[in-house]
């Protein structure tokens, strides 16, 4: 394995104040935000909306987003300018150019190039519906660094970044550690990059009753920023930056929020109450989201949230209402602001940034919507 440079950013931020070091930097916490709900006319169509947008995928220059729908297997081509359905792209299902079964996630290679994300597999077509090249994770005999047995690529975790390169979460059942896997598919060469996560295996939960087996774990989300990798995940605010072969580590202390979960918790349960309500204590502490790349104002956006309020359907994780926070970066991740949103009382779901506007979409009566929230930081 290759031996790869860890440095350690420790941002200590306070507010200024009569006395405090002219080094120190003030954060702005009360920044303006404004809210516009945009719309998409289906022209005619039923949009697929059930499983709120978790395969989906955007175009280079966020004009187009394609929406998956397994119901039919096409792709929903959205305009996102004009606010329109603008045209179906057809798939097969099965034969020489089917899409296959079950697909988990998707990302768009080029202006005409897309790859399906399987059950250990990714497939990448035409637009058109044509079959290019097809990855299979059945063989473990990768060349450079050698993927154990008791490790495993994360396929809810990888994507493709282009023609040749699949990123993705390497996980160590055994050792409980994990790695950044970046698999070269063409030559076939792994390289693995320790990430100092260890902290997620306290969060991961197993229920076994009798009627079902379900699991719960943190989410780590990598993604591809200029010529580096951003990986974060939900259980604290370190964010790592991997950028030519060295791992970057970047913490920063909120004023609004804790910086991490720090509850103790049972991970083997028998009852499904339990198993449920352990749930709901964990989404009471800070949870965090991924961050997002402004290129118009060049800033870095990340959301957080926690639950604060649970009505009666808890059955359905129904009538809850939760408080969501945005933080601001400079392109060095520098904490500018941070604030409570005000307006936004469920955490963003699917989201990306367009136009200096951050686009988060909702499910308005059936019908395909974004939340678009402008942020105005001095």
């Amino acid at each position: 394995m290759k031996q790869f440079f860890y440095a350690f950013i420790f941002l200590l931020l306070v507010a200024c104040g009569p006395g405090n070091s002219t080094d120190e930097k003030a954060i702005d916490t009360d920044f303006n935000f404004t809210l516009d709900t945009l719309l998409i006319d289906p022209v005619d169509e039923f949009l697929y909306l059930n499983a709120g947008l978790r395969v989906a995928a955007l175009d280079e220059k966020n004009q187009y987003l394609y929406n998956f729908n397994p119901n039919d297997y096409t792709l929903e081509k959205i305009d996102l300018d004009k606010g329109i359905l603008a045209e179906k792209l057809p798939f097969e299902k099965e034969g020489p150019d089917g899409v296959g079964e079950m697909v988990f996630g998707m990302n768009l290679i080029s202006s005409n190039s897309i790859a399906f994300m399987g059950y250990m597999n990714v497939r990448l077509f035409g637009l058109e519906g044509d079959k290019r090249s097809e990855f299979t994770f059945n063989d473990r005999a990768f060349g450079g660094d050698k993927l154990e047995q008791s490790e495993n690529f994360q396929f809810l975790n990888n994507q493709m970044v282009d023609f040749h390169t699949m990123i993705g979460l390497i996980r160590d059942g055994r050792k409980k550690t994990y790695a950044l896997g970046i698999l070269k598919t063409d030559t076939q060469t792994l390289t693995k990059v320790p990430l100092p996560f260890e902290a997620l295996e306290n969060f991961r939960f197993r229920l076994s009753s009798p009627s079902r087996i379900q699991m719960s774990f943190p989410t780590v989300t990598i993604s591809k920023h200029q010529k580096s990798y951003i990986i974060s995940n939900d259980i604290s605010n370190k964010i790592l930056l991997y950028d030519n072969d060295s791992l970057f580590q970047i913490e920063y202390l909120s004023k609004l929020t804790a910086d991490k979960k720090t509850g103790k918790y049972n991970q083997e349960f028998e009852n499904e109450e339990a198993f449920k309500q352990t749930s709901l204590d964990i989404r009471r502490e800070i949870n965090f989201m991924a961050p997002l790349w402004d290129e118009e104002k060049q800033l870095f956006y990340r959301f957080s949230h926690k639950i604060i309020k649970i009505g009666k359907d808890v059955e359905n994780y129904q009538d809850m209402e939760s408080a969501v926070y945005l933080t601001v970066f400079d392109p060095d991740f520098n904490v500018l602001a941070e604030s409570l949103v005000e307006g936004l009382n469920t955490p963003p779901g699917y989201h990306f940034v367009k136009d200096g506007k951050i686009w988060m979409y909702i499910n308005t009566q059936e019908e395909m919507g974004f939340v678009q929230l402008t942020v105005d930081v001095e």
